[in-house]
């Protein structure tokens, strides 16, 4: 079963919605602690529920790179989202290099030459349970801009 992060369900009818309020939603954002997730059922259930919360803060932007820093308990941030074909980017921090023999054995599928993965949907329930045991919090993140100094938040 393929989950999405995507912004591209989102309805993008109506453009003419505020920067302000766009800044409100972005400063509702904040880490929680990982809970254990111990069955698909769980997995599939922490998606769906971070696609909504994805969804609702990203309103109709058409913007992408809305998706999940995920800050690893052995140091580390990676960066999860989707794009409008449904594909899962994720985005690893330097300090995050250990978890690439998990991210290979969770997915199945060689280590790209960079440190941004481009990997199909229809993997995202066996990454989120890999990666499991080995996740200290999670961020809904707005506009992650790939491989530069971006924080939660920022635009």
């Amino acid at each position: 079963m393929s989950q999405n992060f995507s912004h591209s369900n989102v309805n993008h009818q109506d453009s003419d919605r505020h920067d302000s309020d766009r800044q409100d939603f972005e400063t509702d954002l904040s880490e929680q602690s990982w809970t254990d997730l111990a069955t698909i059922a769980d997995v599939e259930n922490w998606i769906a529920q971070h696609d909504r919360t994805l969804q609702q803060l990203a309103g109709r932007s058409p913007s992408s790179g809305h998706g999940v820093r995920l800050t690893l308990t052995a140091g580390g941030v990676l960066h999860l989202y989707t794009n409008g074909d449904g594909d899962i980017i994720l985005d690893l921090e330097t300090e995050a290099a250990w978890i690439i023999p998990v991210i290979v054995a969770a997915t199945r599928l060689p280590v790209p030459v960079s440190r941004r993965w481009v990997l199909p949907g229809d993997v995202m329930t066996q990454l989120i349970f890999g990666l499991n045991p080995l996740i200290a919090s999670s961020q809904p993140v707005m506009n992650h801009r790939n491989g530069s100094n971006y924080r939660p938040g920022m635009r």
